[in-house]
């Protein structure tokens, strides 16, 4: 006859078996997801997009059952993130050889509630580099930029790829403040592009924006051609997955 004891250890071995085993593998599972996403094997993509799913969905009941530690959570998504940054950077270079200076980030959706006579007016939209891949420094992490401001706020606001290059822009720093124009004044080209929870179908309402940006023009960094923006598009779904 079992024991309340006894009971209580086994209702608690699934827990020990998605802490202890499942996800510590799951770095290296999505490393194998990236790479079939990432591979040229026809169809490898949609299993790649499958084994993202199925990691995530298990990630996801653990959260909503066991409701583990914000501080927790926040580390398994910077480690998915790490891989699908390097798997996007070897990627794109991959596709576009060169000298050129890369650096990726995701910027994600914040919002703040303002008050106006007493009464909820709305939201203020805005960004930051919540996640990075490169040598971005301190005083470029600590900008908030809000809708329609620099090339991911325009992304945002316009719910549409957009990119940059210094070289042709008529305005090079549309609506950064002073110190964010400062602190960006290396960055020449920019390819901003929405990313979106995956069940909205429609892509009506951005979580968060990739942005690749680079010190050099974007006649070195590429950004500008149509198959590599298509690249980011793909990984940004994948992102969205993964930030949902």
């Amino acid at each position: 006859m079992s024991t309340h004891g006894e009971f209580a250890s086994w209702n608690e071995r699934p827990v020990r078996v998605v802490k202890e085993v499942v996800l510590p593998s799951i770095p290296a599972i999505i490393g194998l997801a990236v790479d079939l996403f990432a591979g040229n094997v026809p169809g490898s993509a949609k299993v790649g997009i499958l084994v993202v799913g199925t990691v995530l969905t298990v990630v996801l009941l653990y959260r909503q059952l066991y409701r583990p530690t914000l501080r927790i959570e926040q580390q398994y998504v910077t480690l998915l993130l790490d891989h699908l940054f390097k798997a996007l950077h070897d990627r794109y270079r991959e596709r576009h050889p060169g000298q050129y200076h890369l650096r990726l980030n995701v910027m994600l959706v914040h919002r703040t509630w303002a008050l106006r006579s007493g009464r909820r007016g709305g939201d203020r939209r805005h960004l930051r580099l919540d996640y990075v891949w490169g040598d971005y420094t301190e005083a470029e992490r600590e900008q908030q930029y809000r809708v329609d401001a620099g090339c991911a706020g325009l992304a945002l606001g316009q719910n549409q790829q957009v990119f940059f290059d210094a070289y042709k822009a008529q305005e090079p720093r549309l609506g950064l403040t002073a110190t964010q124009r400062q602190v960006t004044e290396h960055v020449n080209s920019i390819l901003s592009t929405p990313i979106y929870r995956p069940n909205d179908a429609e892509n009506q309402s951005p979580i968060a924006i990739l942005n690749l940006d680079s010190r050099d023009l974007i006649s070195e960094s590429g950004f500008g051609e149509r198959r590599l923006q298509e690249l980011l598009v793909d990984y940004a779904a994948l992102m969205g997955a993964t930030l949902q």
